[in-house]
């Protein structure tokens, strides 16, 4: 294993962070290989010009570890080997979507959250990342959600087994926070990482205070649930938390990282969207099917009331966001109002989406740009 890391006086402060991100996620896409790695390049373009190999390349030549070859195609050659290569690729995702091993992989599908989120997305990219699980590198934004979301399930787990249902203190708090995202050490960049651990213990510290004396003691931490609904769309997903109001009534806390982004929390709004469509545009994202976080809410209403065991009757929906605001500097907590008439809308959106799955509608994608099964597909 050979790092490719530039000496910190050859390199400005600006951009540093991200020439570091771009050189992680080259060095993961290389270990993806198996046995033999293949990398090619143009040395112009189609006008001829010269064109600049990636620092990446140049700096793994340099190391004398690769074999380096030039050659040439002539025009046709290269014709000929662009139309085989997009031609197979079409025909082989076809076979891929009727294939007997996706047949195996759809029988005991169950629909949770984050796939819901995937297929509205993107098809064809939940196709690849969710049904067939190719793997991709941990965003340094995700390793610190885990950090964040198993140092909150250790403060309540310690709270439940203790005597008078104490919390534990705030430097074993942080410290176990601490020890978390060292164990997601790889997901950083060496500046970042720094960066992160700084910033995770203020704003971890800062959670702490502001409600460790109003914290709910009565709750239910990282339950799983399994349900039925419309006959035969099985649903699953894991609660952050559940706060215990009485009885079987409670309150469903989620815990977010990341900026707070009210466009998350919108409702759908078929007004944008006949008024899109009748000026022959695409409606957006959230205007057909919701916010993501408003989506998140009423799904775990509908998975939570429809497990015959544990029951429980959601009341209201709460999102704690654990960094705060940039501009305010406070830490916001977001409610969600969920009418029935939200539910409905979401178990029709729920039974759409499952369908489309079981009947394999993969082969539409988002077409975005930064969409790696999309772009020029």
């Amino acid at each position: 294993m050979v790092a490719f890391v530039l000496p910190p006086e050859l390199t400005g402060s600006e951009g540093e962070e991200d020439d570091e991100e771009l050189r992680r996620l080259f060095f993961v896409a290389m270990t993806r290989a198996e046995r033999k790695l293949v990398i090619s390049y143009a040395e112009s373009n189609n006008n001829d010009k010269a064109q600049a190999k990636s620092r990446f390349v140049a700096e793994l030549e340099q190391s004398g570890s690769v074999s380096v070859t030039s050659f040439q195609l002539e025009n046709d050659e290269l014709a000929q080997a662009m139309s085989l290569i997009f031609n197979a690729t079409e025909k082989d995702m076809e076979s891929v979507f009727t294939s007997d091993f996706v047949t195996e992989l759809l029988a005991d599908y169950r629909l949770s959250l984050s796939h819901l989120n995937q297929f509205l997305e993107c098809p064809k990219s939940f196709f690849y990342s969710s049904i067939l699980r190719i793997p991709t590198p941990n965003s340094s934004a995700a390793a610190f959600g885990t950090a964040a979301h198993d140092s909150l399930e250790f403060l309540f787990r310690s709270m439940k087994e203790s005597l008078g249902e104490a919390f534990p203190s705030k430097k074993s708090f942080l410290d176990f926070f601490s020890r978390q995202i060292h164990k997601q050490q790889d997901a950083f960049t060496e500046v970042e990482f720094k960066r992160r651990m700084e910033s995770g213990i203020i704003s971890m510290g800062k959670l702490y205070d502001e409600n460790i004396d109003r914290w709910h003691r009565d709750v239910v931490i990282e339950q799983p649930f399994e349900a039925v609904i419309n006959g035969d769309i099985r649903l699953n997903g894991r609660v952050d938390k559940l706060e215990i109001l009485h009885g079987t009534l409670v309150n469903l806390v989620d815990y977010k990282t990341g900026k707070f982004d009210k466009k998350k929390f919108q409702q759908p709004n078929p007004v944008k969207v006949a008024l899109a469509e009748s000026e022959g545009k695409e409606p957006k994202h959230d205007d057909l099917y919701g916010g993501s976080y408003w989506r998140q809410a009423v799904f775990y209403k509908l998975l939570v009331e429809s497990c015959p065991s544990p029951s429980y009757a959601v009341s209201s929906a709460e999102f704690c966001f654990v960094e705060p605001d940039a501009t305010t500097g406070k830490l916001v907590n977001q409610s969600v109002e969920i009418e029935q008439e939200h539910v409905y809308f979401l178990q029709e959106l729920i039974d759409k989406t499952y369908r489309s799955i079981k009947n394999r509608e993969f082969n539409q994608g988002c077409g975005k740009s930064y969409c790696q099964w999309c772009d020029n597909k």
